[in-house]
């Protein structure tokens, strides 16, 4: 969601500082290099915000294939903040289960 946001503003303030009729010579590149700097950032904040959910959903032990949900057009503005809050509220499974061990567990080391 965030990505196609951060992304049709970049093309739309392209499109509109193009177009104007204010358009000093030069600052074209300056605005093409700062639309360019924001996009790679809303990038790897995007790909945060999915590993956070992706491991979210392996503490509850359930597949990281449900982010997935998030790349259906208009559906995920209703998915996400659902899938925030169901993310956020519901604890992580107790015991270990198939995508790993229970994080913040430290195992035991038997005694000699």
């Amino acid at each position: 969601m965030s990505l196609a946001l951060g992304c049709g503003l970049f093309v739309l303030e392209y499109a509109i500082s193009e177009t104007s009729d204010e358009y000093e010579p030069g600052s074209g590149g300056a605005d093409l290099f700062f639309g360019l700097l924001s996009i790679s950032f809303i990038l790897v904040l995007t790909w945060m915000q999915f590993m956070v959910f992706i491991k979210r959903f392996h503490d509850l032990g359930r597949s990281g294939a449900w982010t997935l949900l998030l790349f259906i057009p208009l559906a995920n503005i209703l998915i996400f903040p659902v899938m925030l809050l169901v993310l956020g509220l519901i604890p992580g499974q107790s015991v270990e289960n198939p995508h790993g061990p229970v994080p913040g567990v430290a195992k035991r080391k038997s005694l000699p």
